[in-house]
């Protein structure tokens, strides 16, 4: 977990979590950082069960926006990543990713 949290911290280039005694506690920028994630997160999942459950005979297009005042670059691999799998399983549905700079 600490390999996989550093690494998160590098790549975004902030301290996520400071660490005392008692334990890791977060940081105002992941306390900021948390719903942006957890709302990407959440459409992933939205997304995935539509796609799973066979309710998109008739979509033709999905379009992911996501306002975000930086890039940061695990959060943009993931649904890039995502994005080509769905790509991939369902070649008549034209899926994209809109980065938006707020």
């Amino acid at each position: 977990m600490s390999a996989s949290l550093s690494l998160l911290e590098e790549e975004l280039g902030l301290t996520l979590f400071r660490g005392t005694a008692r334990g890791l506690y977060p940081t105002p920028e992941a306390r900021w950082l948390f719903p942006l994630a957890e709302s990407i997160l959440q459409t992933m999942e939205e997304l995935r069960s539509v796609l799973e459950s066979g309710a998109d005979k008739d979509l033709e297009c999905i379009e992911i926006n996501a306002s975000l005042r930086f890039s940061f670059g695990r959060a943009r691999k993931a649904l890039t990543t995502a994005i080509r799998s769905i790509r991939s399983a369902f070649p008549l549905i034209r899926a994209s990713a809109i980065f938006l700079r707020a």
